[in-house]
């Protein structure tokens, strides 16, 4: 390096000296490592490398969402930590976006910048809710059982349910809604003063700081409870003193049946309990297609009769209808003496049940069966002649071996059997006991005279 100098006489030159200068004071820095990405905040890492002798006066990390270079003449963050390493916490940051950003270092020459790094920071949604069930329906109110699945990454600030008529999407801002003061995730809230029989659309909701957020959409109908109504009365079976009768509850009027059974009358056309010459028969059954045996009618007559069934809301009846019972009798029965069983004291009766006195709609049970006979009158009966019960065979039939009878002597017998409505008899039959031969020791003839053989 020289100086010099001009003139009109020229230039003129200083003696030489010479200089070197300091070299140029650099740093290298590392590409940022970002950890503990959270929903607004970020830790940024990175190293700096100087040569011996340069200072850092500076150091920290730019970031950006815009600029794929972030520099210090955008949002940065210093590090007043010494040494060559740098650690910032980035905080305030935008819920999932996507960041640029560099380390950066000062020294006396100047800023030095890393490559950039892209990190994306987490994100939280509205709440997720659901309803587990719906219970305790009834006319006017329900119970929605509901729970918070998942908070959505933020604080829940408020829950509860909301609920429409109309909408099958029913929301805070259009519809019905009741907040829940319970802790928890869980909750339930207790729906009233609702329409009866009205079908309604409810869903849970959840708010944070990101908004709400809505369960799926149940729905459900309120009861609408009424008296049962009755149908399908039937006689299943007539008989001549008892009956039995069948009907259906078609609906329970949306509440327990209570009692349900039959009402008749022979008088009344449309029979009702408590209703004067009206008889009121109680069904054990508890289906709703029930019967019930009507039992001491009286033969051969016209009844008319009604099903029945109470809940809460009263008693209803099926459309009456009628039928008449059938008739039945004493038995009928059929006697006969085998001829070659016929002795001087003994004989053999048989008999035989040709009807049990039904009209053939069921078996009427036979009580006893037996024969009575007489000397001198045709029509013999258990209550003034001899009589015998004896045993009723499978196939109908019973027979006596009669003893103890007299000698010679003519007989009226008749078969009997007994049931509910009495004691039939059949036609008389008749026969002769057989002489006896006389013996030695019998009395001779009259006129005769005694003679002793020895």
């Amino acid at each position: 390096m020289r100086a010099y100098a001009i003139n009109e006489k020229g230039t003129g030159y200083s003696n030489i000296l010479t200089f070197t200068t300091e070299k140029k004071q650099v740093a290298t820095l590392t590409t940022p490592v970002a950890s503990n990405i959270e929903v607004t905040s970020a830790t940024l890492s990175s190293s700096i490398e100087v040569p011996a002798g340069v200072e850092v006066t500076e150091k920290g990390i730019c970031y950006s969402i815009f600029s794929t270079k972030p520099a210090t003449d955008g949002p940065h963050v210093t590090d007043n930590n010494q040494g060559n390493t740098i650690h910032v916490n980035l905080q305030d940051l935008n819920e999932g976006a996507s960041y640029y950003a560099t380390a950066y270092a000062v020294t006396r020459d100047g800023t030095f910048y890393s490559e950039a790094t892209l990190f994306t920071l987490g994100r939280t949604y509205e709440p997720t809710v659901t309803i587990s069930e719906i219970t305790g329906i009834g006319e006017t109110e329900a119970t929605v059982n509901a729970g918070i699945t998942t908070d959505g990454g933020r604080e829940v600030t408020e829950k509860g349910i909301c609920w429409s008529s109309t909408s099958s999407t029913p929301t805070l801002e259009a519809d019905s809604w009741m907040k829940s003061e319970s802790s928890g995730n869980n909750f339930s809230l207790k729906l009233t003063s609702l329409e009866k029989g009205q079908k309604y659309y409810v869903r849970a909701y959840a708010k944070n700081v990101n908004g709400t957020g809505y369960s799926p959409a149940f729905e459900f109908t309120t009861a609408l409870t009424k008296a049962p109504e009755v149908v399908n009365m039937e006689m299943t079976a007539i008989h001549d003193d008892h009956s039995t009768a069948q009907a259906v509850i078609s609906d329970k009027g949306g509440l327990e049946i209570t009692e349900r059974g039959f009402v008749y009358s022979t008088t009344v056309v449309s029979p009702t309990i408590g209703a004067a010459g009206v008889v009121k028969v109680a069904s054990g059954s508890k289906d709703d297609t029930f019967t019930a045996e009507l039992k001491g009618l009286v033969y051969r007559t016209r009844y008319y009769i009604c099903a029945y069934a109470t809940n809460a809301k009263g008693t209803s009846y099926s459309s009456p209808t009628n039928f008449v019972t059938s008739y039945s009798s004493a038995p009928s029965t059929f006697v006969q003496i085998e001829e070659s069983t016929i002795g001087s004291t003994t004989a053999t009766m048989s008999g035989k049940i040709t009807n049990d006195g039904g009209d053939g709609s069921e078996a009427i049970g036979i009580d006893e069966v037996g024969f009575c006979w007489s000397e001198n009158n045709s029509e013999p009966t258990i209550e003034e002649d001899n009589h015998t019960k004896v045993t009723l065979n499978a196939d109908k039939t019973f027979t006596l071996n009669a003893t103890g009878l007299k000698a010679y002597t003519y007989y009226y017998v008749r078969a009997y059997a007994k049931n509910k409505n009495g004691v039939g008899y059949s036609y008389y039959t008749t026969f002769r006991t057989l002489r006896t031969t006389p013996g030695g020791d019998d009395n001779v003839p009259p006129g005769t005279a005694t003679k002793s053989v020895k």
